[in-house]
């Protein structure tokens, strides 16, 4: 096929097209329609607005659009240099490979997509199947992923995603998605997590973002806090180490575990259980559930200590600035030493209800 616009509307079977550079195949008609190609190649346009539309291999055609219909990859390959889907569903179980792809409203269906240069924006869903970035990701306007039963999101250990607008990951179906992250994710507004989460790359978030896992596993290298809030709800966190300037951390997780140095601006636990290693904390507010330091100390501005139980190992310490004893909920200090150039007990009326095992709480030079 040469230069000009080319409209396939009734079923049809082609051995071997060659769409040239200029020239561009719209496709159209209900999804009963059924049209098999063996095989595609060239430098020319795929307009694909209908019908069922069987690719039994695609080479580097330079532009597809998928609007409506069905795109299927079936039996070997698809390659595209410029993909996009406004619609429409991606089918088949060759794998489909995209220079760069933006997905609009896109549905993709038990099929593996390798994308170079992903741009997200809008609501698109992975009903099974796989969706990897190997480049650059954008989320370019307030979006939602979904993933279905046993689909994979996944950013590879060379990508890079930059997050500008909001972004909602969460779960369909009932064999657990997963959000893999080996990359580096950049956001300076919020992500939301609602599904597993794991990979070893890292997450930083910019002045003003945030980061929210709820019910989930959330495993990763490294978090970077930069004025922002990073903000866990019945979650299994694991986390290597976390930094940054200003950020504030808020848990209320099952567990919250940092295996090195955190060194943060504000930790408040809400409730549930903190196991962190090291690290320098501004403001510690441990308000109930236990709070254990497993490694050999950590430097605090203010720890505040509301209720619940502040644990180490016999031989680890806290040393803080100020330590502010406060409210009437039980309190325990266990196996640990907190050393503290002000100690304050402010519980008014009420006992501050404060039990040591085998503890100190003891005062410090300024």
């Amino acid at each position: 096929m040469g230069g000009g616009t080319f409209i396939l509307n009734d079923d049809v079977t082609i051995g071997l097209a060659k769409v040239s550079s200029g020239a561009s195949v719209t496709m159209i008609g209900a999804n009963t329609v059924n049209r098999v190609f063996s095989d595609v190649s060239g430098q020319g346009t795929l307009n694909i607005q209908g019908g069922t539309n069987t690719f039994h291999m695609m080479i580097n055609i330079n532009q597809v659009s998928l609007s409506g219909g069905v795109l299927v990859a079936d039996t070997k390959q698809c390659n595209v240099e410029t993909f996009s889907q406004t619609g429409g569903t991606i089918g088949g179980a060759a794998t489909f490979s995209a220079g760069t792809a933006t997905l609009s409203n896109a549905v993709i269906n038990n099929t593996p997509v390798t994308v170079s240069t992903l741009n997200i924006k809008g609501f698109s869903t992975l009903n099974g199947g796989s969706l990897t970035v190997t480049g650059l990701g954008v989320v370019q306007a307030a979006s939602q992923l979904t993933l279905g039963s046993g689909a994979l999101f996944a950013v590879s250990a060379t990508a890079k995603v930059s997050q500008g607008f909001p972004l909602l990951i969460l779960p369909s179906g009932t064999l657990v998605p997963t959000f893999s992250n080996d990359g580096k994710w950049t956001s300076t507004s919020a992500l939301t997590l609602n599904t597993l989460t794991t990979g070893s790359g890292s997450f930083e978030l910019g002045s003003g973002s945030s980061l929210s896992a709820t019910g989930i596993t959330f495993t990763t290298n490294s978090v970077l806090l930069t004025s922002s809030t990073f903000t866990s709800v019945g979650s299994i966190i694991n986390i290597a180490s976390i930094d940054g300037t200003g950020g504030t951390i808020l848990s209320q997780s099952q567990v919250f575990t940092v295996s090195g140095a955190m060194n943060v601006a504000n930790y408040t636990q809400q409730n549930g259980q903190s196991k962190i290693a090291s690290g320098s904390v501004g403001t510690l507010d441990v308000q109930t559930g236990n709070f254990d330091l497993t490694g050999m100390g950590m430097t605090v501005g203010t720890l505040k200590f509301e209720g619940g139980q502040i644990a180490g190992t016999s031989t680890n310490a806290i040393t803080a600035t100020t330590t502010v004893i406060t409210g009437n909920m039980p309190k325990t200090l266990s196996a640990i030493t907190i050393s503290s150039a002000a100690i304050t007990l402010s519980c008014g009326s009420n006992q501050c209800q404060l039990e040591t095992l085998n503890a100190q709480l003891t005062t410090s030079p300024a």
